[in-house]
């Protein structure tokens, strides 16, 4: 016989606490793969809630009304400027995807209303240049860049045009 009778491997109450000892390490390792899951539900929710959607806060720095101040106009001859800054020229870039231009005659746009795009986009026709944020007005497309509060969307890439705007 392996075991003898009133050997301590055998004794009812031996078997009892071991099978109490084993109940309660069970009960922990419950206990603490719950926790592991509840730690990987809160996780997983931090990350989804930190992430942005880039194109909303892009969207949001256009959104509003912008005074246009400046036009630089780009040719063959040369460069010139316009001054503004006295006018009331009012570009209004609204959130539903539509420019207001008020405030009379610019080198930009008359006033009326425009359909606009902004975000990225590739500035040529081709697929293989990289996206760059821009402006789209009427599918005419413009280079944006926004610096210490001023607003330039431009055309000067084709010799054309740069509006300098300041938020009004």
């Amino acid at each position: 016989m392996l075991f003898p009778k009133y050997s301590k491997f055998n004794t009812p109450l031996t078997i009892q606490a071991t099978l109490a000892n084993i109940k309660k390490k069970l009960s922990e390792l419950e206990k603490l793969n719950i926790m592991k899951k509840i730690l990987i539900i809160i996780l997983g929710i931090a990350f989804l809630s930190s992430c942005s959607n880039n194109d909303d806060t892009q969207n949001n720095q256009i959104i509003g009304e912008w005074k246009l101040i400046e036009a630089q106009i780009f040719g063959f001859g040369g460069q010139s400027s316009t001054d503004y800054s006295n006018e009331n020229i009012i570009y209004y870039f609204q959130s539903n995807g539509i420019l207001k231009v008020t405030g009379g005659q610019n080198v930009g746009y008359p006033s009326g209303e425009y359909d606009y795009f902004f975000g990225e986009d590739y500035l040529g026709g081709g697929t293989t240049d990289p996206k760059i944020l821009l402006v789209k007005i009427n599918e005419s497309k413009w280079t944006y860049n926004l610096t210490k509060g001023k607003m330039k969307i431009g055309q000067s890439y084709v010799d054309g045009t740069d509006l300098i705007f300041e938020r009004k």
